[in-house]
């Protein structure tokens, strides 16, 4: 017999899976088909042949590779669970519509704001929340979310003024926090409300939890005759911790909060106060001021509620089917 050298040849690669299916391998030759342990280890080669294909055809499809802070190519399935939001908490709605929050008692309160008494607050969520169809539950507990530190884990943040303005920190000693607030840390929370089925969690921000999320970490500082609060910016931290959470169930978070309102007062174009207007306004007794402030912050609260159920129904949330 002439050994004759092969010229060409294809490059040896591993059969795909319709060739592993065809007739043609799984075919054994008549001279080999009475030899049972052939035909055997033939079957078997091609079932191993076979799983080894279908396994390299799904990494491939299933690869992807992070390059430039993104991931290639482009996840377009909305089932992955890392797309998946844990935690989704509503903006707070402008201050346009909700109130600033802001307000101060003392001697430089030209136009005292007006506090709403916390239980009165929770009792027109409650009432605004039933009107479309939902019950709120008292006091549900988020895990994982971040809010400041309470009892001797404070104490680990605590600075004294003198060294914080050393550092170039601003000190306002009329100010609850003093410009100088505690961090958040994660831990367990518990809201104000929540809906049985823990989809929903809501949380009311009064004067009294301006005084928590706002708290100072310094201490050492000076005293002062007014009271300034900033409730809104309490609100707005408390959105920020609330956004931390990313484990546990789904659930979406309201934050709702006092806004301080004040009756309204005219104003010139560069934004003072127009002092000639305003005299010639009816003089209103204290109790008709008070009155009248409050009425503008429940009207600025339902506001909130309001802007939280478009929310829900942008976000086709089932709760707000009955909006």
């Amino acid at each position: 017999m002439k050994v004759t050298p092969i010229k060409d040849y294809r490059e040896p690669r591993y059969p795909t899976i319709a060739e592993i299916d065809s007739v043609d391998l799984s075919r054994v030759p008549t001279r080999w088909q009475n030899l049972k342990a052939v035909a055997a280890s033939l079957g078997a080669a091609a079932m191993t042949l076979k799983a080894i294909s279908i396994e390299a055809a799904e990494t491939t499809s299933l690869a992807t590779t992070v390059e430039r802070g993104g991931e290639y190519p482009p996840s377009t399935s909305t089932s992955s669970i890392n797309l998946v939001k844990v935690t989704d908490v509503c903006p707070l709605p402008p201050e346009k519509i909700a109130g600033d929050g802001r307000g101060a008692f003392g001697c430089v309160a030209i136009n005292p704001p007006v506090m709403l008494p916390e239980g009165e607050a929770l009792d027109i969520i409650e009432a605004e929340f039933k009107k479309r169809g939902i019950e709120l539950v008292d006091g549900l507990e988020l895990k994982g979310v971040k809010a400041p530190p309470r009892g001797k884990e404070a104490e680990k943040y605590r600075q004294t003024v003198a060294d914080f303005v050393k550092k170039g920190g601003k000190y306002d000693s009329c100010a609850t926090s003093k410009g100088a607030p505690l961090p958040l840390v994660k831990r367990n929370w518990r809201a104000d409300f929540g809906t049985k089925d823990g989809k929903i969690v809501v949380e009311y921000v009064s004067q009294r939890d301006e005084g928590v999320w706002n708290k100072s970490r310094l201490s050492g500082g000076g005293w002062c005759s007014v009271s300034s609060y900033d409730i809104r910016g309490a609100a707005a931290r408390v959105v920020e911790g609330a956004s931390a959470r990313t484990e546990g169930e789904p659930v979406t978070v309201g934050v709702f909060y006092d806004p301080v309102a004040s009756l309204p007062m005219a104003r010139k174009k560069d934004g003072s106060i127009d002092w000639e207007t305003e005299r010639k306004k009816p003089h209103l007794s204290w109790e008709e001021c008070r009155a009248k402030g409050k009425a503008i912050a429940v009207e600025q609260l339902k506001a909130q509620i309001e802007s939280f159920f478009r929310y829900l129904a942008k976000k086709n949330a089932s709760h707000a089917a009955s909006h």
